[in-house]
């Protein structure tokens, strides 16, 4: 990201260095949530709720029905003709409802209810949308050094600043550190000057223990408890 300058609109001073790295590492936790949540709600509908304003909750209909008309004109974007978005509020069971359908076919079905909008995932998502998503405008570009292009949303600044960053460079993947030769070693994880060592500490022993046995033991039910009673209370989760 070095040399790298997001620009709102001609008139306005650059976003570079700290506050761009920063920015980008927000937007990479938000595709986490939306990796983590796609089990259950479209990865399309979580991108384009990315981009919207953000809903507090589902009590006032003026505000929701005009974040509907929001959402379904981002969904719109960029469709074929045998796709078709909708999207409704169903009074009845309080949930907004999401029907992507393809030749006139339901294919994809999802469920908004109060339990996401109040979630901690969605409000880092409202968060990101409010204080980096939202102010991507029309006029938006970004610039390093002789490159300039116009940007249409904060995806298309990381997609630049990642492809520019690749060049020259080349990449391996490894299964285990075994398979690397040993100046790849030394390089990547031995050298002192740029390894970085993390001392973890157990505070609690036998909590550690029950935690490890519930989430890595054979008993199923245990585990699927755990994950259903502190799924909605994660506010970041590695894979």
């Amino acid at each position: 990201m070095n040399n790298a300058n997001l620009f709102i609109n001609a008139q306005t001073p650059a976003i570079f260095g700290i506050a761009l790295e920063t920015a980008v590492k927000d937007y990479y936790k938000i595709n986490s949530i939306i990796k983590r949540q796609s089990n259950k709600i479209s990865p399309v509908l979580l991108n384009a709720i990315v981009q919207t304003n953000p809903l507090k909750d589902l009590k006032d209909i003026n505000k929701i029905s005009a974040w509907i008309k929001q959402l379904e004109q981002i969904l719109s974007q960029n469709l074929s003709l045998s796709q078709k978005h909708t999207v409704i509020f169903n009074s009845n069971t309080n949930e907004i409802e999401h029907t992507l359908s393809v030749y006139g076919v339901d294919t994809d079905i999802d469920f908004l209810d109060e339990l996401f909008f109040s979630s901690t995932d969605y409000a880092s998502i409202r968060k990101f949308a409010q204080e980096i998503e939202n102010m991507i405008v029309e006029e938006s570009f970004i610039k390093k050094k002789e490159k300039t292009i116009k940007v249409k949303n904060f995806t298309e600044v990381v997609t630049f600043l990642m492809n520019d960053a690749k060049k020259g460079q080349s990449f391996q993947r490894y299964k285990g550190l075994g398979e690397m030769n040993p100046d790849q070693l030394w390089e990547t994880t031995m050298n002192p000057e740029n390894r970085i060592l993390l001392k973890v500490k157990v505070e609690d022993a036998i909590i550690a223990d029950e935690v490890f046995s519930t989430l890595m033991g054979d008993e199923v039910e245990p585990r699927r408890n755990f994950i259903e009673d502190n799924a909605l209370s994660i506010d970041n989760l590695d894979f």
